[in-house]
């Protein structure tokens, strides 16, 4: 997959037997996938968001500055841009592509775990193998996995506009709860017709912006979005390049963003002439993970 963005992330690259699948006039490659994106963190200050009467500690690369906003009206401080955070699957073989959608689903077992410049994690998966990559910058997780340990694999690719939309889930289902590892990159924020694809975490867009840029003739035209995130009855907005702790899981926001481009457009950010694309990357990590 490859993106034709605009802002200041890198385009995403992707050479593929994986992920695949195409719609909307976009065509499928044949190679192995290795996608990157250029992603932001943030420093560990802390501002404040109080949503629906509960206050959530929301970390935007602000020192020293507390807001108190109410759930109509959240925190859109700028994150710090930062190293790249990212979880990606790479697959030996990969699942065969259906329509316009690859995807795996089943029970591996840990190999071993290693850390060069990020964490990987080997999986025998029966008729493959996996490794499942795992960026955190700053690395803030201890990935206390062992070999022979049985973990529950789920990946779906699905042809998008301008790359190939992807989400993965890594279980142990003796734990409770048991959800691992969620990362998504895709122009949605869970796959259409799955909403319990990456439970217990749910993620939704209503539509909240941190407000639509001004000039469209820069390199920053894009418009800061929030996802929401539900899980163990904690229900945070996280703003575009932020990080934030909801129930039992660090949330990273790198991207949320609807991209406003000159080309696109007909001169005024607001009224685009032509669909303007979502995107959404990022991932939430079990923090006792």
């Amino acid at each position: 997959m490859s993106a034709s963005l605009t802002g200041d992330e890198q385009p995403l690259t992707t050479t593929a037997n994986g992920p695949t699948g195409t719609s909307e006039g976009s065509t499928a490659d044949s190679e192995t996938t290795e996608t990157t994106a250029t992603t932001a963190t943030t420093t560990t200050s802390a501002d404040t968001t109080t949503t629906q009467g509960e206050t959530t500690a929301v970390e935007t690369g602000e020192t020293g500055e507390t807001a108190s906003t109410g759930g109509q009206d959240p925190v859109c401080a700028d994150g710090e841009p930062g190293p790249d955070d990212y979880a990606r699957v790479l697959f030996d073989v990969w699942p065969e592509i259906v329509g316009n959608e690859q995807k795996f689903t089943g029970v591996c077992t840990v190999v071993e775990v290693t850390q060069p410049d990020l964490f990987e994690i080997s999986l025998d998966c029966g008729d493959r193998t996996a490794i499942v990559e795992v960026a955190v910058a700053p690395v803030e997780f201890t990935l206390s996995l062992q070999p022979g340990q049985v973990l529950q694999l789920d990946w779906l690719a699905r042809g998008g506009i301008f790359w190939t939309n992807q989400w993965l889930a890594l279980r142990d289902e003796t734990l409770d709860p048991p959800l691992l590892l969620a990362a998504h990159e895709a122009d949605t924020a869970l796959p259409a017709g799955l909403p319990e694809f990456l439970a217990p975490i749910s993620i939704s867009f209503d539509g909240d912006s941190c407000g639509v840029p001004v000039d469209c003739h820069d390199n920053d035209s894009y418009e800061r979005l929030l996802l929401e995130f539900v899980e163990a009855g904690d229900v945070v907005l996280v703003p575009d390049r932020t990080r934030a702790d909801v129930g039992d899981y660090r949330v990273i926001v790198n991207y949320a963003r609807r991209h406003h481009d000159l080309h696109q457009m007909a001169g005024d950010c607001p009224n685009p002439t032509d669909p303007v694309p979502l995107y959404f990357q990022g991932l939430a990590l079990l923090r006792d993970f």
